[in-house]
C-alpha cells in the first residue's frame, strides 16, 4: 500500500496540489516514492512524502528540515542544479560520507524553481526497480517542479 502524507497545517488547496504533484513525479519517472521538500529561510522542510513501504510512517517524515547545502536535496537546493544517484550513495564520491535511509537503487533531487530562485526540492527514488534514473526522468521532474513553484 502507498502512502502519501501532507503537511497538515497548509490549506486543503495546497495539501492536494502537493499530493498531486508527488504522485504525479512519481508515476512519470517509474519511482516508488519521493517527497517534496520546500525552502523555509536557510532550510528545507519536508511538506510531502510518498512511500511504497509498508512499514514506514509517511506522516512521520513531515516537518523533517535540513539546512540548505546537506544532504543531496540541501545540495540541490543550494546549487539550483538537479542530482542523480544511482546504486548505493555511499559509493558516490559526492556524498559517500552520508548514511543511507533506505536501499534505494536510484534517485534524484530536482529544484523547483520560481525564475531564477529555489522555493523547493522534489525527491523521487526507486526502491524496487534496478533501472537507474535517467536525465529524461529528471526532465520531466523539472516540468513538474516548475509548475508546483509557480502555484505554491
Amino acid at each position: 500500500m502507498v502512502k502519501v502524507a501532507v503537511d497538515d497545517k497548509l490549506s486543503l488547496e495546497k495539501q492536494s496540489l502537493l499530493k498531486l504533484a508527488l504522485n504525479l513525479a512519481c508515476e512519470l519517472s517509474g519511482s516508488d516514492g519521493g517527497s517534496i521538500m520546500t525552502v523555509v529561510g536557510e532550510n528545507l522542510f519536508m511538506s510531502a512524502y510518498k512511500s511504497s513501504d509498508p512499514s514506514v510512517d509517511s506522516a512521520g517524515k513531515i516537518g523533517i528540515t535540513l539546512k540548505i547545502g546537506e544532504r543531496v536535496a540541501g545540495r540541490c537546493a543550494q546549487t539550483g542544479e538537479p542530482i542523480i544517484i544511482v546504486g548505493d550513495i555511499s559509493k558516490d564520491s559526492r556524498f559517500g560520507a552520508l548514511k543511507k535511509f533506505h536501499e534505494i537503487k536510484s534517485g534524484a533531487s530536482v529544484p523547483m524553481k520560481k525564475g531564477a530562485q529555489v522555493v523547493g526540492v522534489i525527491n523521487i527514488n526507486r526502491l524496487m526497480s534496478a533501472a537507474p534514473m535517467s536525465q529524461d526522468d529528471v526532465d520531466v521532474i523539472s516540468i513538474v517542479g516548475k509548475n508546483l513553484a509557480e502555484l505554491i
